[in-house]
């Protein structure tokens, strides 16, 4: 899931996590948020599913604008957005 380049982190990351849950069998599930996205102040550094996409060049290869779930094949081929 490609989280949105804001400061909503905990939001959206609690949302993530119940997507996270629900896949759990199925497949491996990662959080990508814009570097400005995160309060370093706050954030948990044993978050091991959360990448932070400084450039946001991640967030531009999948037009990503609000957050996205995305389902990527290990082939890199999309099958769900």
């Amino acid at each position: 899931m490609l989280g949105e380049k804001s400061k909503e982190f905990p939001a959206y990351y609690a949302q993530f996590s119940s997507i996270k849950k629900a896949l759990a069998d199925f497949a491996d599930s990662y959080f990508i948020v814009g570097e400005h996205a995160i309060d370093y102040t706050s954030f948990d550094q044993n978050l091991t599913d959360a990448f932070i996409d400084p450039d946001g060049r991640g967030h531009q290869i999948y037009n990503c604008e609000e957050p996205t779930l995305y389902l990527i094949r290990p082939d890199g081929y999309i099958s769900y957005k």
